[in-house]
């Protein structure tokens, strides 16, 4: 099972990256993410889903950062994760 993270791609650091809370895991479990890992990320808000590469894992501030492959993301018709 992948593990999806909600992101918002608004939100850039380093290399183009962005991040997601440990509180962000949607689906999956925190302690099966690794770097390395591909991961699938979503805004539930508007349904932007794609795919992402953990690229490390910071326990001390709880942040999962991402490098996503900005090109996947696209709109799914119906977010399962949105809960508006």
């Amino acid at each position: 099972m992948t593990t999806t993270l909600a992101i918002d791609p608004n939100v850039r650091v380093e290399r183009n990256e962005t991040y997601a809370g440990f509180e962000d895991v949607l689906s999956g479990r925190l302690g099966d993410v690794h770097e390395g890992d591909v991961v699938t990320v979503t805004e539930p808000e508007s349904g932007l889903t794609g795919q992402g590469t953990v690229s490390r894992i910071d326990s001390i501030k709880e942040l999962v950062y991402i490098a996503v492959d900005w090109k996947s993301l696209s709109i799914v018709q119906q977010s399962a994760f949105c809960t508006a």
